[in-house]
């Protein structure tokens, strides 16, 4: 596991590199739907370690919202959070989908950006929900951002900062796997 010092309670389950970028992009790109479930574990694994500090028995999981028109075809990370609620209702945690962000923007996906494009552009592309849809109980519970991969860290930035907005506050963000950069 590999934890952010950039962003609270940020936690990885891998980093984003060899096997574990490969079954990523299989999933991602080439519509290998069977791999959702080993990342789902994955990304539960990372939520798991989120939660650990509060000793919490339930949390609403805060997916970062896709694009509208996504090019796939399929929610990719709607896909692996429904198994990371199996498998984390397996270890005895009621994770809760809260769906609380939506776009504001429908810019480019993050992953054809720079790092200074992503610096720049993704400033207010997110915008809260309101939390009665989710229910007293997931409104109540440890919310945690969830993404699938974090490059450089600018759209879990931006989403935790849109929630705040609302006055959400975010316990963690948890990803199936983060890249490495070298010390700035």
């Amino acid at each position: 596991m590999h934890a952010r010092a950039a962003l609270p309670a940020t936690v990885a389950a891998a980093t984003y590199s060899g096997t574990v970028q490969k079954i990523v992009l299989a999933y991602k790109e080439d519509g290998h739907l069977g791999l959702a479930a080993p990342l789902g574990v994955l990304l539960a694994d990372a939520i798991a370690a989120s939660l650990a500090p509060w000793d919490a028995d339930s949390c609403a999981l805060v997916p970062i919202p896709g694009h509208r028109r996504p090019r796939r075809g399929f929610d990719a990370l709607g896909a692996i959070v429904r198994h990371a609620q199996k498998d984390l209702l397996r270890r005895g945690v009621q994770a809760r989908r809260a769906d609380l962000l939506m776009r504001s923007v429908d810019d480019a996906p993050a992953k054809t950006l720079s790092r200074a494009e992503r610096q720049r552009r993704l400033p207010g592309a997110f915008v809260a929900r309101s939390l009665a849809p989710c229910g007293r109980a997931a409104a109540m519970a440890p919310v945690i951002v969830v993404d699938d991969v974090m490059t450089t860290g600018a759209t879990v930035t931006e989403a935790v900062r849109a929630l705040r907005q609302a006055g959400v506050t975010v316990r963690g963000i948890a990803t199936i796997a983060a890249a490495e950069h070298p010390a700035r």
